[in-house]
């Protein structure tokens, strides 16, 4: 059908490794259209349909996101395909240079060393990271210097320099803050000459001296706010607050009575005080639904007397504090935070605030239960966090993975007693003092239901990072679900880099040596350790494992130089903020000289040509030839010095042609 292919077919390469591919469907295209997109890296490798699929609002493929993308010197072949129930669908198919698609990241490991006597910086960086070339000389670098009172004013310093890997800048002010970012393009080999992503600012120099108008202006602006909640707290304290705004009366809801007289435990939410307290417990996940989509959840707040004197309960869940106030002044308190399978007790609090630890992460789905306590009385005051939603709406089986350095993938279940027409959103957060982010590309089922999604660029910090998936539904409440997550512990470390073994004959042994597994966040080689696998290539099974070793050269001692063998080393954490199983296996590569089978091919080849000519030529003469013309007998010379007699006489019988009768021969003396 004319007009049914896609349309605007492009590929960009980056993060080393991932390629992400999008396109827009055919305008004249049914609405039943689907698109399926294949790919081959070369002619000599096989086919490959896309795994991770970009969808629309329609649920029609419409990208594609490839993963462990190596980058080769042929041109790739692409082609999308479709389906139609009612139509045939027009094909689309593009050969790409896939170096000329690629994003280079940003040089690496930048850092600016100044000299106060000389007033240069000297700065130095590694290459970005690309899957196909490890020459420096590859590659040219962009300088970019601003001074950093001035980040949107011209730059002070540009330099274009091709290779190396350090660049002199002459300082022109010592009392400056400078500012520095650093960009690489492909100057030579397979790399993209188009300029790639900048890098992340680096600062150098002596910082400037605030000027007393800015002393004053930050002065004001304390000044203001802590003023505003001095005056708020004093008339709350004194009074003024009710008699300036009083509380207008409203109607009594029925099912804030819950009041029963012949039990100690009595919900009393219709109090004045327990209404603040609902009000402070919002306070508490408030800081989710302002960054999270709404949440479904019931508060409840409980006290075991007849009228608890503490009042306004209030959780900062930033700060991991619980406050409250008292209408008597007692001398110590006892907080309790309680969720499933965690709880803290902080038993001596001598002020009406109680500080939990910043590490103490809870998710809230599983419901969270504050209590505040007197001790040796029987005041206190619980306050809970139930989850609302329809049971078993809920996801199951959350679970995330970090590969290929700056990928994240998490998958998850829909909940088993969920609406069929129930749709899925995940946020994540990686610290408290960042901003949250939806998914951008989900990964679908066959109903078009979210049930994963692919992060990029994603670093691993130190904190645990928060994420957050909730449901909706057209008729019912869905339950969401949280975690905390250590991002370095769910990271699959690459292989090592650049393995190689040298081999030695005096004394007899090869020196392995590599470079360190790329992670987003450690620079340490000392926080990996390694594992070296080496196996006899005539024998496979053979294989010897050898010590885990620290650093990255080992010794391989004893080895048979006739032997051909296979090296393969992986890396895991040890210490440090690096995950501890063991990540991928390198590319094998093989060492050593083995059996020269070649030597012995040549020699059979040249026993089995002569064999075989001798007999052919044999068989020859034997058919057309005969040995007796070849080899006549060669008569004697007479010996002249002997007397002649009778016994000297030669005579010679000369076969003829047999006659009928006899012929007598007669000798001839000489």
């Amino acid at each position: 059908m004319k007009g049914s292919a896609i349309e605007n077919f492009s590929c960009v390469i980056y993060n080393i490794f991932l390629m992400n591919c999008t396109w827009q469907a055919g305008r004249d295209a049914p609405a039943d259209t689907q698109y399926f997109l294949y790919w081959q890296k070369s002619r000599d490798e096989e086919e490959m349909e896309c795994e991770h699929y970009i969808k629309d609002e329609n649920c029609r493929n419409v990208g594609c996101i490839f993963q462990n993308v190596s980058i080769g010197i042929e041109k790739a072949y692409f082609l999308v395909n479709g389906s139609s129930k009612d139509s045939l669908i027009q094909f689309y198919d593009e050969y790409i240079d896939l170096y000329k698609i690629e994003k280079l990241m940003p040089p690496s490991n930048i850092t600016v060393s100044c000299d106060e006597i000389k007033n240069d910086c000297v700065t130095q960086w590694q290459r970005p990271q690309i899957s196909h070339s490890n020459k420096d000389m590859c590659f040219k670098y962009e300088i970019n210097i601003k001074y950093k009172d001035n980040p949107k004013g011209k730059p002070i310093y540009t330099s274009i320099q091709e290779g190396g890997n350090s660049n002199i800048f002459l300082r022109s002010d010592t009392r400056k803050k400078y500012v520095l970012k650093m960009r690489a393009a492909g100057s030579a080999c397979f790399v993209n000459p188009a300029w790639g992503e900048w890098s992340a600012p680096v600062e150098f120099g002596n910082e400037e001296i605030m000027s007393s108008s800015t002393w004053i202006l930050l002065g004001v602006a304390v000044a203001t706010p802590l003023m505003t909640i001095i005056t708020f707290f004093f008339c709350k304290r004194t009074g003024c607050w009710k008699a300036a705004f009083p509380q207008i009366p409203g109607p009594k809801p029925a099912f804030f009575t819950l009041a029963d007289t012949n039990s100690e435990v009595s919900l009393s939410l219709s109090r004045e005080g327990n209404m603040f307290d609902t009000l402070g417990l919002i306070c508490m996940i408030l800081w989710y639904m302002m960054l999270f989509h709404p949440l479904h959840a019931d508060i409840q707040c409980m006290e075991y007397a007849q009228e608890s004197p503490i009042t306004n309960v209030n959780v900062d869940w930033k700060k991991m504090e619980l406050s409250w106030e008292s209408s008597r002044n007692f001398s110590e308190y006892k907080c309790i935070i309680m969720g499933r399978g965690m709880e803290y007790i902080d038993p001596e609090v001598f002020s009406p605030l109680c500080s939990f630890p910043v590490e103490l992460h809870m998710p809230l789905h599983k419901g969270i239960t504050f209590i505040i306590e007197v001790p040796n009385t029987n005041i206190s005051k619980q306050c809970s966090f139930l989850p609302g939603g329809m049971k078993g709406s809920a996801i199951e089986n959350f679970s995330c993975v970090i590969y290929n350095i700056f990928l994240m993938n998490c998958t998850w279940q829909a909940g088993r007693d969920a609406p069929a027409d129930t749709q899925y959103f995940l946020y994540w957060q990686k610290s408290r003092d960042e901003e949250e982010m939806e998914c951008e590309h989900y990964i679908k089922d066959e109903n078009c239901r979210n049930v994963g999604c692919i992060f990029q660029n994603v670093s691993i910090g130190i904190e645990k990072a928060y994420f957050l998936v909730n449901g909706s539904s057209k008729d019912s409440l869905i339950q969401f679900y949280d975690e905390y997550i250590e991002l370095y512990k769910i990271e699959i470390l690459t292989a090592p880099l650049n393995v190689t073994a040298h081999c030695t004959r005096d004394p007899t042994g090869c020196i392995i040596t590599w470079h360190p597994p790329l992670t987003s966040h450690v620079e340490n080689t000392k926080c990996f350790q390694y594992e070296i696998s080496i196996q006899n290539k005539d024998e496979p099974k053979e294989e010897k494992k050898l010590p885990r070793v620290r650093n990255d050269r080992y010794e391989f001692q004893n080895y048979n130089e006739k032997k051909r063998y296979t090296l393969k080393i992986r890396a895991r954490g040890k210490n440090c903020l690096v995950s501890s199983n063991w990540g991928e296996w390198s590319e094998p590569i093989e060492f050593g000289q083995g059996k020269d089978y070649f030597i012995f091919v040549i020699l059979f080849l040249i026993a089995l040509g002569t064999i075989s000519i001798t007999l052919l030529l044999y068989c020859l003469f034997k058919r057309y030839c005969s040995f007796k013309n070849l080899f006549p007998p060669i008569p004697q010379p007479r010996d002249k010095f002997n007397a002649l007699t009778d016994e000297d006489i030669q005579t010679e019988y000369v076969n003829l042609p047999t006659k009928s009768h006899t012929e007598k021969i007669t000798t001839v003396e000489e």
